[in-house]
């Protein structure tokens, strides 16, 4: 018998089931309810259709607007844009020195319009980092 000031043992009193019994329950609820939940669903879906359109919608946008490694957001054609225009600059030769500060360390491509994706800059990384807090406000 248990007091109400004593300490109880989870365990004893068969109040502690393994994750592994959990799943086992449910799996066989399911099994054996099939028909029962199919017709919830149904039914849930047929009175909550606007709800659940609404919802989608939203998560749909959601996941169209891609965070940046720095952060910003940016919309998936920009994203694209970006990339193509890196992978086209890529085949065009860089200078061999920063055209601001003429070091020939760390050079980097700078697009100042990813329309046109062969027009860059070559930059170091320190004139490329202060060109986009300068003219963006932010990183890159």
């Amino acid at each position: 018998m248990h007091l109400g000031w004593q300490k109880r043992d989870p365990e004893e009193d068969g109040l502690m089931v393994s994750r592994e019994e959990k799943l086992k329950k449910m799996k066989e609820y399911s099994e054996k309810n099939k028909d029962a939940i199919a017709n919830r669903k149904k039914i849930y879906y047929a009175t909550n259709k606007s709800i659940i359109l609404k919802q989608q919608k939203e998560r749909y946008n959601k996941i169209k607007i891609i965070r940046s490694n720095k952060g910003y957001n940016i919309d998936i054609d920009e994203r694209k844009k970006r990339i193509n225009a890196r992978a086209y600059a890529r085949k065009k030769p860089m200078k061999e020195e920063c055209q601001i500060c003429y070091s020939p360390e760390r050079l980097e491509r700078h697009h100042w319009d990813y329309n046109k994706p062969l027009v860059f800059a070559t930059l170091c990384n320190f004139c490329h980092n202060s060109q986009h807090v300068k003219n963006f406000g932010g990183g890159i």
